[in-house]
């Protein structure tokens, strides 16, 4: 793996993937490669009852940043002009890290960690379990 690579994933809704990505998330790509990182969109499933499709962004942290911030405030609109008004100002980030790093992110006794969550103001939660050599952490 390489160390300064990242993905971020982002759900969107069925009913705005085509507007927000394009057909079959051409304008997405093409907005990815323009940055110099990979998009994936995978199709939804419907196991759980939704009808969303996730969109995952691999590249530098500021690569990623800058794609889903721009794809996230696209979705922003999109649900603006749907419902006449703003979305929650409440949102949650799945970042995976490389479950070798963990422990600097962490700190002794989960020092960093916390120095992070007091300067930051967002709540993180560093999970334990190991999916494919990378730990969930999520951001609030």
């Amino acid at each position: 793996p390489q160390p300064d690579v990242m993905q971020t994933h982002l759900v969107v809704p069925s009913r705005f993937s085509e507007p927000l990505l394009g057909r079959r998330g051409a304008e997405g790509r093409k907005l990815a490669a323009t940055v110099g990182c990979q998009l994936q969109v995978r199709a939804p499933c419907d196991d759980d009852g939704h009808n969303d499709h996730r969109v995952i962004v691999v590249g530098t942290c500021n690569q990623c940043c800058f794609v889903q911030e721009l794809l996230f405030s696209r979705l922003s609109d999109g649900l603006r002009a749907e419902s006449g008004s703003p979305p929650a100002d409440r949102h949650e980030l799945l970042l995976f890290i490389r479950s070798e790093a963990a422990g600097v992110v962490l700190g002794k006794r989960g020092f960093v960690l916390r120095q992070i969550m007091r300067q930051s103001g967002a709540r993180i939660e560093l999970m334990r379990e190991d999916v494919k050599g990378q730990r969930p952490c999520i951001i609030a």
